[in-house]
């Protein structure tokens, strides 16, 4: 695999960058977890989600398939979508950019 340097940060970055938009809905989570430690074991270090992604269960599988080894790999995430869950999970409405006037609260992700 190859590597790049991200700045001046110290951090080398793989050169392909998995993203994982499509887990949790289109790719079930077995098959998701499989896909994401393929990748590092092939020498991906490099992993982008979102909490919007099928309302935070893509970044749900990410956690579960990384677990001991978060400490080795570099996650890219993104916020600031006002989304509003509907019936289904991964069923969602966006309301646009985020309301800097009313953010959401903090809540950790359950156990």
């Amino acid at each position: 695999m190859e590597y790049r340097k991200m700045g001046r940060t110290g951090l080398k970055v793989s050169a392909f960058c998995l993203g994982t938009m499509t887990f949790g809905r289109q790719v079930q989570e077995e098959e998701s977890i499989e896909i994401i430690q393929k990748a590092i074991d092939l020498g991906v270090n490099f992993i982008d989600t979102a909490d919007m992604y099928v309302n935070g269960v893509t970044e749900e599988i990410v956690a579960k398939a990384i677990k001991g080894q978060r400490n080795s790999l570099v996650i890219a995430s993104k916020g600031g979508h006002i989304r509003k869950p509907g019936k289904k999970y991964g069923t969602s409405k966006d309301y646009g950019p985020i309301d800097l006037a009313r953010p959401r609260p903090f809540h950790e992700w359950p156990a």
